[in-house]
């Protein structure tokens, strides 16, 4: 498999290379870049986006790229945080 790992930070990019590097895994590419900004001819068999579009100023516009990234069998997970699902670690 091919992995593109997308961030806007260059920090957690480096730190995500770095951990690959430590467990000796070679099939990432690591990519500086916007989700906004991604070239509409990849199309992907999975999407995993987590903690991301809530923090979009239009999380729907966020969704629709993603979407059409997705090949018609693809699968896509979306993890989002909230209030309730954060409870726990706020009382901590």
């Amino acid at each position: 498999s091919h992995v593109i790992a997308l961030d806007l930070s260059s920090a957690s990019l480096k730190y995500a290379k770095e951990k690959s590097d430590e467990l000796n895994i070679r099939n990432i590419e690591f990519l500086q870049g916007d989700i906004l900004e991604m070239n509409k001819d990849i199309n992907f068999d999975i999407i995993e986006c987590v903690g991301v579009l809530h923090h979009m100023e239009n999380p729907l516009e966020g969704w629709s790229i993603l979407r059409s990234l997705l090949k018609p069998d693809g699968w896509m997970c979306i993890g989002l945080y909230s209030k309730l699902g954060r409870r726990d670690v706020m009382a901590a």
